[in-house]
């Protein structure tokens, strides 16, 4: 569990998550992290992750970041992740679920203040009840 932890201005990504399940990530905030030529996110789910948990964390970002939290853009399938009630601000898209993403809920989110709110390339997702 990555619980109550502040993470600014990484290079990479706030939290990264590969090869891993049932991890929960909350109350937390990710603040800066990346850089528009470096790459990363608030939070990033890599690849051959399942049961992930992200829920009431704040990230924001200034720095053109493309996302705030993201799952399925690596090769290995991220699955059945569940990302609620968070505050995602300044990104490119507050959530982005690429094509290797597959039956992950976005659901009461706040994520007015990014370019889209969510994108979904991925396979059976559920998106509802976000802020946008």
């Amino acid at each position: 569990m990555v619980e109550r932890c502040e993470l600014v201005e990484n290079s990479g990504a706030g939290v990264s998550a590969t090869r891993s399940s049932n991890i929960h990530i909350k109350d937390s905030s990710f603040i800066n992290n990346g850089t528009s030529t470096n790459g990363g996110a608030g939070i990033s789910l890599n690849g051959d992750t399942q049961y992930m948990r992200v829920r009431f964390n704040h990230i924001s970002d200034d720095h053109g970041v493309l996302y705030g939290i993201k799952a399925g853009y690596s090769s290995s399938l991220d699955s059945t992740a569940h990302i609620f009630d968070n505050t995602v601000h300044g990104f490119g898209a507050g959530v982005a679920l690429g094509s290797d993403s597959k039956g992950c809920e976005v659901e009461n989110n706040n994520l007015r203040s990014n370019t889209a709110c969510v994108t979904n390339d991925g396979m059976d997702n559920h998106v509802s009840n976000n802020l946008c």
